[in-house]
């Protein structure tokens, strides 16, 4: 009876202490809204905890805005007139920083502002950029959205760049920048943003593959999807007649990854650009440009650019309109087609539609529907198993010579229930 006794008052005690030990241990942090206005935002970011939002006044800001720790929200107060207008810092720049807004914490989120890079100093390089909003290392789950970034069309500055995991980018407007947005992420998305007149609207770029100092691997599994591009780009990067040439969406050395119900407009350029195995071209709309995707194997170590093309899809998408004069030239030739496969390997075009004209005055060289042939940057690279099945191409040569489907005859592809009317060698229209 004792002892039963002494174990009741025993466990007694405990309950008690742990009751006790519960009462007071500290409650969790109740998410605050800090609001601010210039001149005081870096503190504000200082004292953030996670899971709080620094809320920027309307009211113009000239200062660099660093984001340090996890779950932290920077919130304008719109991206219009009357709204939060960040300009290029008037006092210099963290070390080892170059943007306006710097996110180096994980699953932070940056919204509804605008930034003028417009008085931005002029990029050194393409590879050290002035930069709107990026990441600081590698942090996870970064999202930017309802941002709007603009540059004057003389400096090269870039809008958005994210590295790391799983970030996203939606809802932003661009204009006059040097890339619009740029990530090298592992899964992603860009999602249901609107540039125009950027020189690169959205660059999907693993920074290994283009010769950086950076680890391999760096971007893929990303998701390019339902943005709108308008051209023309404004390369300005060299003085005429020498130019940066530039387009509408590339991916750039990252595997796996998705475009998907893009519509671009009046590009110069490649609308669509990819370089990487497992890639997805899909139910994209191209009008008014002069290349609307191309699938490239540039894998060249003499050159050390990016990477192969094999294994991609592209499907669905249709390409058409007048593009402008002024087309990107390679080897003389004008480097336009509704859709070029250029030493790709084991790569699918099917159900696409192209209505592909060429600017007037004619170019001076061939511009074909859909073309298949040995890589331009990569002569070791030729199409092997390519299949082109299903595809409906009709063109408006404007007396350039030219063909709806088109084989240079180099590796091994084949040709099934093509609707069109001229091909090189013949046979390629609704071959079995």
């Amino acid at each position: 009876m004792g002892v039963r006794m002494r174990l009741s008052i025993g466990l007694a005690v405990a309950t008690v202490v742990g009751s006790v030990a519960m009462s007071v241990a500290p409650a969790a942090a109740t998410p605050k809204v800090i609001v601010v206005g210039p001149g005081g935002v870096q503190a504000a970011l200082n004292a953030a905890k996670p899971g709080d939002t620094v809320k920027l006044e309307t009211g113009v800001y000239a200062e660099q805005m660093i984001v340090k720790s996890d779950g932290v929200t920077l919130d304008g107060s719109g991206a219009g007139p009357g709204g939060s207008l960040l300009n290029w810092p008037a006092v210099p720049l963290a070390p080892g920083t170059s943007c306006v807004v710097c996110i180096g914490g994980n699953a932070d989120t940056i919204r509804d502002l605008k930034i003028d890079l417009s008085t931005s100093p002029p990029n050194q390089n393409t590879f050290n950029p002035t930069l709107g909003i990026a990441t600081v290392n590698n942090p996870t789950g970064t999202t930017v959205e309802e941002v709007t970034v603009v540059g004057n069309g003389m400096s090269a500055s870039d809008g958005i760049f994210l590295a790391g995991r799983n970030g996203t980018v939606r809802d932003t407007q661009s204009s006059g920048l040097f890339v619009a947005i740029g990530v090298t992420l592992v899964g992603g998305a860009v999602a249901d943003n609107a540039t125009s007149g950027d020189c690169l609207a959205i660059d999907v770029i693993d920074l290994a593959a283009i010769g950086l100092p950076a680890p391999p691997g760096l971007s893929s599994n990303v998701t390019v999807d339902g943005n709108r591009v308008q051209g023309p780009e404004t390369c300005f990067y060299a003085p005429p007649p020498a130019f940066y040439a530039g387009g509408g969406i590339s991916l750039n050395g990252s595997p796996h990854s998705t475009v998907r119900d893009n519509r671009i407009s009046g590009i110069n350029d490649a609308a669509i650009f990819a370089d990487a195995p497992y890639d997805a071209i899909v139910d994209n709309t191209v009008v008014d440009s002069c290349l609307g995707a191309l699938v490239l194997n540039d894998a060249n170590p003499a050159q050390g650019v990016d990477g192969a093309a094999d294994h991609d899809t592209i499907r669905g998408n249709e390409v058409g309109g007048n593009p402008a004069a002024g087309c990107y030239s390679v080897g003389g030739g004008p480097f336009s087609s509704g859709i070029r496969l250029d030493g790709a390997t084991k790569t699918t075009a099917t159900g696409n539609e192209i209505r592909v004209s060429v600017p007037t005055p004619p170019a001076s060289g061939p511009v074909d529907g859909l073309l298949v042939e040995t890589s331009f940057a990569n002569p070791a690279a030729t199409p092997l198993n390519v299949r082109v099945t299903a595809n409906e191409v009709r063109q408006t040569l404007n007396g350039s010579p030219g063909y709806d489907i088109a084989w240079d005859g180099t590796g091994t592809s084949s040709f099934h229930n093509n609707d069109c009317t001229s091909s090189n060698p013949l046979g390629l229209c609704a071959a079995n």
